[in-house]
Order: structure tokens, then C-alpha cells, then sequence
């Protein structure tokens, strides 16, 4: 449990972060956040609002409020990588919804 959760008691996961050095990778994202996080913290998500999924020293996992002060604004949320793995779910409360699709025009080029 956090703060951050909404009124259900979820947070949502927006990505997770992967290997290399592009945009969305680990060591782009330990870079971005150097000084920022507790020290032994490496971000490897982003949940929603810009907050940020962590792995401490000790392989606990944690939710980092991107607007707090160093060392504070962080929660545990599973004891190890796997148990945070095995207790995602998928948010299907929009399955059905067609709110929000782009019909006949995108502002995509290929």
C-alpha cells in the first residue's frame, strides 16, 4: 500500500524498463535519476505520474514518488523481483470501451 494507489488499491505499471542504452533501458534511466533516488535503488519501471518502480540492494522492490525529497516518498511493494512479476494484473476494466480510439485519422506518419 501507498498513497499513490487509487481508490481500488492498484497502481498502474506504465512500462518496464529494458537492457541496452536506448530510451527506455535501465542504464539510460540510472543515469537520468543519479542523485535523485536512494543510492541503492535501480529504476526499472515507471508507474503512472511519472513515479518510478525500483529495485533496492537487497532485490526488494519499491514506488518511488518522483516529488519527493531524496531518501523519502519510497514504499516496498514486494519483497523480490519475482513476487512483484507473479503479482502483476492485467487492467481490463477499459475491455469493451471504444473511449479514446482513433477512427479515421492518426497523427502517425509511416
Amino acid at each position: 500500500q501507498s498513497p499513490l494507489n487509487d481508490k481500488d488499491g492498484y497502481q498502474s505499471l506504465e512500462v518496464l524498463y529494458g537492457l541496452g542504452n536506448g530510451k527506455n533501458s535501465i542504464e539510460q534511466k540510472t543515469k537520468q535519476y543519479a542523485g535523485e533516488l536512494p543510492v541503492s535503488f535501480v529504476s526499472i519501471g515507471e508507474a503512472s505520474g511519472g513515479n518510478l518502480i525500483c529495485v533496492d540492494g537487497n532485490g526488494i522492490v519499491h514506488l518511488w514518488d518522483h516529488e519527493s525529497q531524496l531518501n523519502e516518498g519510497t514504499w516496498q511493494i514486494a519483497t523480490s523481483l519475482d513476487k512483484f512479476l507473479s503479482g502483476l494484473e492485467p487492467d481490463d476494466s477499459e475491455i469493451g470501451s471504444t473511449e479514446g480510439i482513433i477512427e479515421s485519422e492518426s497523427f502517425l506518419d509511416f
